[in-house]
């Protein structure tokens, strides 16, 4: 956005050529040309998807996950040494034809164990300080 500000102080207050200022900036006439027709004020152009971003495999693979995850809870206590890891994960669902990179499914791992992990506030009072509702 701020080259687009310069380009425009560059060509129409200082008066000098749309060629000019192309070559000043290191940009293409057209270029300079489209940001002279365009408003000062507007905002950064990005580009946006219109419908999410088609995924099958991941469709294919979070019914097991979830599965493994739940799982993993419950081996936690009782066997942690027989969890299910990411590359565990992976070699099971390529026995079942699903073909995935491991790193897909340790993303994936890492999207579902984000949502379960709970957050914490510390409490931590100074010496003599108290806790508010407290009577004693």
């Amino acid at each position: 956005m701020a080259i687009r500000d310069d380009i425009r102080y560059y060509v129409l207050v200082q008066g000098h050529s749309q060629r000019a200022a192309a070559k000043h900036f290191g940009i293409a006439r057209d270029t300079v040309a489209r940001m002279l027709v365009e408003s000062a004020a507007e905002p950064e152009r990005r580009y946006q998807r219109r419908k999410p971003r088609p995924a099958p495999v991941r469709v294919q693979v979070l019914p097991h996950l979830e599965h493994w995850l739940e799982q993993n809870e419950q081996l936690k206590q009782t066997a942690p040494k027989q969890r299910w890891t990411a590359h565990r994960m992976r070699l099971e669902l390529h026995g079942m034809g699903i073909e995935v990179a491991e790193s897909t499914v340790r993303m994936l791992v890492l999207q579902r164990k984000q949502v379960r992990w709970e957050t914490f506030v510390p409490l931590a009072f100074g010496p003599g300080e108290r806790q508010a509702g407290l009577s004693g």
